[in-house]
């Protein structure tokens, strides 16, 4: 009788958890797409309002639509984010016509008119376009690896990629090196992504030096002590400076965007989950374990994507939901897809 009530109590424990786990993918993908019209709302504002700063805001917008197009699959949603990218690049305006440019060249692009700390300063700022487009980069990868995307959207896809090349890469490489090897980790990280991205679409050598640069650094400064795993964020300074929790999830992000392609980050993926599972149950000082002492606790583009290789932390991250619209929108995506794949 014991043996058969111990039975049942398992056979109701995994009904329970296989139930909530299916519960809970519906419930954020259906929570996404209850919210989808105001999240929508709010980037098509940004979209059109030609400050640069607006871009930064848009980036995890557009990474969210991404990802629910690969659960799935309704054009619907690449249909919404070609209107946003296209809008974007329709509110631009050459360099020499904004007042306050420290380029005053051709290339089109956005003035930053509301950042927090400088303001309506004018200036034309790398890493707000990078932060953005390396979501629009991913959108064109997947048009390019699905042949009747390719077709459905031909027109929309050369546009984009013709401005991406000119007046994202070209533009900023142009200007400085510097703007694309940035001395921060987390912001290189960002133009690694881009390149890997238009290197797979179209096998250009300039795009690869990029990207092979980054991973080769990122590589030799990854410390390995007691399954912790710290990287060194400075490029160009003698001191070590750690990489903080909030910035690292660009690096996170950068490789499992990287695995789904190639596999060669895929040991530095698993072990930064090692360390990432050991401390994220410290749930009141997750970012204190996690480098940098940071008190933010965002992690929706990058340490969130942990979830799909394991339940227990999936569940875990009910608990570090953002408090920003468009944040919010890019967690409930990504909380949606750990579910696929934990379910598939």
């Amino acid at each position: 009788m014991k043996q058969i009530q111990k039975i049942l109590v398992l056979t109701v424990s995994l009904t329970f958890a296989f139930h909530f786990q299916v519960l809970s993918q519906k419930s954020s993908l259906q929570e996404y797409k209850n919210n989808f019209t105001s999240f929508y709302s709010t980037a098509n504002k940004l979209a059109s309002s030609k400050d640069s700063w607006n871009l930064y805001i848009l980036g995890p917008f557009i990474n969210s639509v991404n990802n629910i197009y690969s659960i799935t699959k309704d054009d619907y949603y690449l249909d919404c984010n070609l209107k946003l990218i296209k809008q974007l690049i329709q509110h631009t305006d050459p360099s020499n016509k904004f007042g306050k440019s420290q380029f005053k060249d051709q290339y089109l692009g956005w003035a930053n008119h509301s950042h927090p700390e400088s303001g309506n300063d004018g200036k034309e700022y790398p890493l707000f376009e990078s932060y953005c487009w390396r979501y629009v980069t991913e959108i064109l990868l997947i048009i390019n690896n699905d042949a009747r995307l390719k077709r459905k959207y031909k027109n929309d896809y050369n546009l984009i990629l013709n401005f991406t090349e000119k007046n994202i890469f070209e533009k900023w490489y142009s200007r400085g090196r510097d703007h694309i090897y940035r001395s921060n980790l987390h912001m290189r990280s960002h133009w690694a992504r881009i390149c890997f991205d238009l290197y797979l679409i179209t096998k250009k050598n300039k795009y690869k030096i990029v990207f092979d640069n980054f991973d080769d650094i990122l590589l030799k400064r990854l410390g390995n002590v007691n399954r912790t795993k710290s990287v060194n964020t400075n490029l160009n300074s003698p001191n070590y400076l750690e990489q903080d929790l909030p910035h690292a999830n660009a690096l996170v992000g950068y490789m499992f965007h990287r695995e789904r392609y190639n596999k060669k980050l895929n040991k530095v993926l698993r072990s930064f989950y090692t360390a990432f599972y050991d401390n994220s149950f410290h749930k009141d000082h997750m970012s204190l374990y996690l480098q940098g002492g940071s008190k933010t606790m965002n992690i929706s583009d990058g340490f969130i994507m942990y979830g799909r290789f394991n339940k227990e932390l999936q569940n875990d991250f009910v608990n570090f939901r953002p408090k920003s619209e468009l944040n919010i929108a890019q967690y409930l995506s990504n909380m949606a897809l750990n579910e696929y794949y934990l379910n598939r």
